[in-house]
């Protein structure tokens, strides 16, 4: 696995535009008419006249794809993973199929920050002492299982009432949902059953003509997966 990317721009600090009310349970519409994608594939290369750095360039080249719809390949903490807006029934379904997942397990959803969350978790239903424990975790290699806001498509939940969430710490993935303005799906890049794909060359070859884009990046270089908390119970289901 590649070492830990040092990635970084020279930007002024995100403002979010809601606040990280623990209590907030304010269910903005999630789903937002899908955009086609140009069929027409993005390239990873920057012109060489860009100023801005070939990451810089791959990032938002990633961000427009997600934002119309798109499906990419995401380097992520510690696999690639298959991505899509939290907003696109059709590009989920896309992911799912690409996957060859089965409905019933839903989907992680990943952050930029606690905020992004609202409209998906509802924090209503969660006690002190357990914003207390998310807090401890996040941003962090931790995913939680949380309560659902009631109108999330079952795409995502796999018809739970509860939702898989994360808020990155990994500098790359958490650009990315900033640039995109929401949070974004994350599933392990690779066919369900098999092992997940670790290099550039093998994604291109199993999933190039299924993506619209493949953020060729290295991942942060965590060699296991997230630790899974029960926000509910403060219960880990998977260390």
């Amino acid at each position: 696995m590649p070492a830990t990317n040092s990635f970084a721009l020279s930007k002024a600090p995100h403002q979010s535009s809601t606040s990280d009310s623990a209590n907030s349970n304010q269910t903005p519409a999630l789903l937002s008419k899908d955009q086609e994608v140009s069929s027409q594939k993005v390239t990873a290369i920057a012109p060489a006249n860009d100023p801005r750095s070939a990451l810089e360039h791959k990032l938002a080249e990633a961000a427009l794809t997600i934002k119309e719809g798109g499906v990419i390949v995401c380097p992520t903490e510690g696999v690639y993973g298959l991505s899509a807006s939290v907003h696109s029934l059709k590009a989920i379904e896309r992911v799912i199929v690409i996957k060859q997942r089965s409905l019933n397990k839903g989907l992680i959803i990943v952050a930029a920050d606690i905020a992004q969350l609202t409209g998906i978790v509802n924090f209503a239903a969660l006690s002190q002492d357990s914003m207390s424990l998310i807090h401890q975790h996040w941003p962090g290699h931790a995913t939680f299982i949380m309560p659902a806001c009631h109108d999330l498509p079952e795409l995502l939940t796999g018809g739970r009432t509860t939702i898989a969430v994360r808020v990155s710490a990994f500098p790359l993935l958490t650009e990315l949902c900033y640039q995109v303005g929401s949070p974004i799906i994350s599933t392990s890049a690779n066919i369900s059953g098999s092992a997940p794909l670790t290099t550039i060359a093998e994604l291109r070859a199993t999933f190039a003509s299924e993506v619209d884009y493949i953020l060729d990046e290295p991942c942060q270089g965590l060699n296991k997966p997230s630790t899974i908390f029960d926000a509910a119970t403060g219960a880990i289901l998977r260390p």
